[in-house]
């Protein structure tokens, strides 16, 4: 069982077809934002994310690997 993974990926993003867009486990989340393009919630937050689908998802993704982390400890 994969574990540990996080799907996330932007609508307007040209890789979309190859992305995971529908639901696969409780342990492995999908993200798909809005308005976002290849690899957008790894860039560095930038005021215009305030309140968007990006800003959303980069919070969930934090807590994920701050939980995954102490996990591993």
């Amino acid at each position: 069982m994969f574990s540990n993974i996080i799907f996330s990926n932007g609508d307007l993003d040209p890789w979309r077809a190859g992305g995971v867009y529908d639901y696969v486990g409780l342990n492995l989340p999908v993200y798909v934002i809005k308005g976002g393009a290849h690899h957008l919630d790894l860039r560095l937050p930038n005021p215009v994310d305030k309140g968007t689908d990006v800003e959303f998802v980069r919070e969930r993704e934090a807590n994920l690997l701050e939980i995954w982390i102490r996990e591993y400890q």
